[in-house]
C-alpha cells in the first residue's frame, strides 16, 4: 500500500488517483475475520473462550462451522453442550440430526430442552421431548429428498402456523428444489414472518435466481445476509443503493456484507459511511474509544479503503487541523463531513452534545496505518480544541508513536488556568472538564509498553489525580494486560472513593486473570 507522505496539492491528487485503482493489500472481510476468530476459540483451553466462540458462531449462522460445532456437543461442560445445541439450531443441517437426537438423552435437563427446539425448528416436527424413539423413527423412515418434498408440501396448508414451520425447517433440510419452491410461494406473500424465513432460507441455498426477489426486500435486515452470501455485481449494487437509502440509523447488514462481497465502489457513499464511523462528542452515535473498534467500524475501514480513498480522507482532516484546507482539493461528497469537522474546531471545550459532528476525526483515527503521519500528528497534541487531541493522541497511540508518550503525560498532569465552573461534555463519560485528560490515559495504554503500565499505574493510585485520569488509567492498564498491575488494580478497587472506578478495575483483574488462566491451560495442554 502506498505510504502517506507530506505533500502539496499536485502530490494529493496524484496519490488519489493511484489509489484507485487494485491495492496490493486486500483487507480481509470481518465476517471471515470474525467466523476465523470464533473457530480458532474453540479450540482454547477455556470454557469461557469456547462458550464466546460457540454464541458468535450461532449469532453469525455460518453453515460451514457446523462439523466444528458437532464436534462441541460432547464437551464434557453441560453449557458448552447446551450452547452448541442452540448453534446448531441456527446453522446446522440434516447432518446435525441424528446427533441431537441422540442428545435428547443428555443429564442436563436445559441442555435436552434446547436439543428439543432445535429438533423442532429444524424439522417442523412436534414429537415429545421425552420420546427419542418417535424422533429416531421420523427419521429412518424416508430419506432426506422425500423429507424435503414433505416440509414443501406444508407451504400450501391453510394453516399460518404450518407454514411457518414448514419454511423454517427449509431452511435447515431443504435441497435442490428448495429455492424454486421458495420463490415460487413468495410471489404475493406480504406478511413479514414469512417474508422473514423465506430470506433466511434463500441466505443458505439462494442463487443468482434469488435476486431479483432479494431487491424487492431491500426493508428487511435479512436480504443483505442473503446477497453478501450470494454475491455478484448484481448483488453489490443492491446493497449500495440500500446504504445509501434514506435511514436514520446505520445499516450494520448492509455495511457488513459489502465488506463481504469486497466492495470497491462504497466511496460513492463515502460521507454516510464516516458519519456511521460516529464520534465521542455525538450522544446518538457516541464512540466508546474504551473498546476495540466495533465490527461495523472495521468494515467501514475496509471499504473506504478499497475505494482507494483512504489517503484523501486523512490528509483533508489533517490540513483542517493544520489550518491548511484548499477548497478546490475537498470532493463534492464529502464537503458535509469536512463542514462537520469545522464546527467542532473551536477553542477549549466542545459544549454542545447530542450533535456531535467530528466523524470526521475518528475516520482518520480507524484510517491511519502509516507512521509516516507521526511527525504531523506529534504537534496536534496541543491543538486549541479538545476533541482534537484526544483523537490524535488515540491515532499515535494505534501507530505506536512511543515518542508521543511524554506529551501526553503532561498534558494529563497539568492545570488549568481557570476555575471548576467551565467544563467541557465530550461524549458520555463521566462528566467534568478533566475528562479529556481520561481519554489520553486510554491513549498511553494503548501505546502497550512497561513505561506506560508504570506510569498509569502512578495516576491510577494518586489522590490528587482527577477521577477521568484514574478512570482512564485504570482502563489503559486492562489494555496492557500486565499480571505486575493486579496489586495497584486490587487497591483501586478496594479503595478509590468512586464506584464505577472501583468495578473497572475489578473488571481490569478479571480479564488479567483469564488471559494468565489460558495461557497456563495452553501451556499444560
Amino acid at each position: 500500500m502506498e505510504r502517506v507522505r507530506l505533500f502539496c496539492a499536485v502530490c494529493l491528487i496524484m496519490a488519489v488517483m493511484s489509489r484507485n485503482g487494485i491495492t496490493s493489500d486486500e483487507p480481509t472481510d470481518v465476517f471471515s475475520q470474525e467466523i476465523g476468530r470464533f473457530r480458532a476459540l474453540l479450540s482454547s483451553p477455556l470454557p469461557e473462550r469456547r462458550l464466546e466462540a460457540i454464541q458468535g458462531l450461532a449469532y453469525l449462522k455460518d453453515p460451514s462451522c457446523e462439523d466444528a460445532l458437532l464436534r462441541m456437543i460432547a464437551d464434557p461442560s453441560a453449557d458448552i453442550r447446551r450452547e452448541a445445541t442452540i448453534a446448531l439450531g441456527q446453522c446446522g443441517s440434516a447432518k446435525s440430526i441424528p446427533a441431537l437426537i441422540a442428545l435428547l438423552n443428555d443429564p442436563a435437563w436445559d441442555t435436552r430442552v434446547q436439543v428439543h427446539d432445535a429438533l423442532c425448528r429444524m424439522t417442523a416436527q412436534t414429537f415429545a421431548m421425552d420420546d427419542p424413539t418417535s424422533w429416531e423413527k421420523w427419521w429412518q423412515d424416508s430419506d432426506p429428498a422425500a423429507k424435503e418434498k414433505a416440509i414443501i408440501a406444508g407451504l400450501a396448508n391453510q394453516d399460518v402456523q404450518v407454514r411457518l414451520r414448514s419454511l423454517r425447517a427449509l431452511r435447515f433440510l431443504g435441497g435442490r428444489g428448495t429455492e424454486d419452491a421458495l420463490l415460487s410461494f413468495a410471489k404475493g406473500r406480504g406478511a413479514v414472518p414469512e417474508r422473514k424465513l423465506i430470506l433466511l432460507a434463500l441466505e443458505r441455498m439462494g442463487t443468482e435466481k434469488a435476486m431479483p426477489y432479494l431487491v424487492g426486500q431491500q426493508g428487511l435486515t435479512e436480504s443483505a445476509w442473503a446477497m453478501g452470501r450470494i454475491g455478484g455485481p448484481e448483488a453489490e449494487q443492491a446493497l449500495l443503493k440500500m446504504m445509501e437509502g434514506n435511514y436514520p440509523w446505520e445499516r450494520v447488514d448492509v455495511v457488513i456484507n459489502l465488506d463481504r462481497i469486497k466492495s470497491k465502489a462504497a466511496d460513492r457513499a463515502i460521507g454516510r459511511l464516516i458519519y456511521w464511523y460516529g464520534t465521542i462528542t455525538d450522544n446518538h452515535r457516541y464512540e466508546d474509544l474504551t473498546l476495540p473498534p466495533t465490527p461495523t467500524q472495521r468494515a467501514i475501514t475496509n471499504l473506504i479503503r478499497r475505494s482507494g480513498k483512504a489517503d484523501l480522507v486523512i490528509e483533508l482532516v489533517l490540513r483542517e487541523l493544520e489550518g491548511k484546507a484548499v477548497e478546490a482539493d475537498i470532493p463534492e461528497n464529502l464537503k458535509q463531513t469536512i463542514e462537520g469537522l469545522r464546527k467542532e474546531l473551536k477553542p477549549g471545550f466542545y459544549a454542545k452534545i447530542h450533535e456531535g459532528t467530528a466523524q470526521a476525526l475518528s475516520a482518520m483515527y480507524h484510517l491511519a496505518d502509516d507512521p509516516a503521519l507521526v511527525p504531523r500528528l506529534m504537534p496536534l497534541l496541543k491543538h486549541q480544541t479538545v476533541v482534537v487531541r484526544i483523537y490524535v493522541a488515540m491515532t499515535l497511540a494505534k501507530l505506536k508513536a512511543q515518542e508521543a508518550m511524554p506529551m501526553m503525560l503532561e498534558q494529563i498532569r497539568e492545570g488549568y488556568p481557570f476555575g471548576d465552573h467551565k467544563h467541557m461534555t465530550t461524549g458520555l463519560w463521566v462528566h467534568g472538564k478533566h475528562r479529556w485528560k481520561g481519554f489520553l490515559a486510554l491513549a498511553v495504554g494503548r501505546l502497550g509498553t512497561e513505561e506506560a503500565r508504570k506510569a498509569l499505574e502512578e495516576l491510577a493510585v494518586d489522590p490528587k489525580s482527577y477521577r477521568d485520569v484514574r478512570l482512564g488509567s485504570v482502563i489503559g492498564l486492562r489494555f496492557i494486560g500486565s499480571p505486575a498491575s493486579i496489586p495497584v488494580l486490587e487497591r483501586v478497587a478496594k479503595e478509590d472513593i468512586v464506584c464505577f472506578i472501583r468495578e473497572s478495575a475489578q473488571d481490569a483483574i478479571e480479564d488479567v486473570r483469564l488471559a494468565q488462566r489460558e495461557i497456563e491451560a495452553g501451556k499444560a495442554k
